[in-house]
């Protein structure tokens, strides 16, 4: 199989379509460091695990930075920034809007006695 058609395989593997005059010259680079085999196995970790607000690389990006040989990890999920009053850390917990409310009424006529 010659080079060319080699790089028309990860070409038609890779997601985003852009620049192919490039990209082939960075595949003639990238052949001699990985198998297209490997260069698949990671265009398909690339797309299971590519967080969505990230958008994908140019193909000649990802070619010159060996893009095939990045480890992904699993998303870890966010703290959030701000924490509801239910889940303060006061230990007090409200069923409801006005509950809470109440509680902060309450709390804040006891400190102006």
């Amino acid at each position: 199989m010659t080079t060319e058609e080699q790089f028309e395989i990860v070409w038609r593997c890779y997601p985003r379509k852009i620049a192919k005059a490039t990209a082939r010259l960075a595949f003639k680079k990238a052949i001699k460091l990985a198998t297209v085999e490997e260069m698949l196995d990671g265009i398909t970790r690339y797309v299971a695990n590519k967080p969505d607000w990230m958008d994908f690389k140019h193909p000649a990006t990802w070619l010159r930075s060996e893009g095939w040989s990045d480890e992904w990890e699993a998303p870890q999920p966010k703290a959030p920034k701000y924490a509801p009053p239910q889940f303060q850390s006061t230990g007090a917990r409200f069923q409801s809007r006005e509950e809470y409310l109440r509680a902060e009424l309450e709390r804040a006529e006891r400190s102006f006695r």
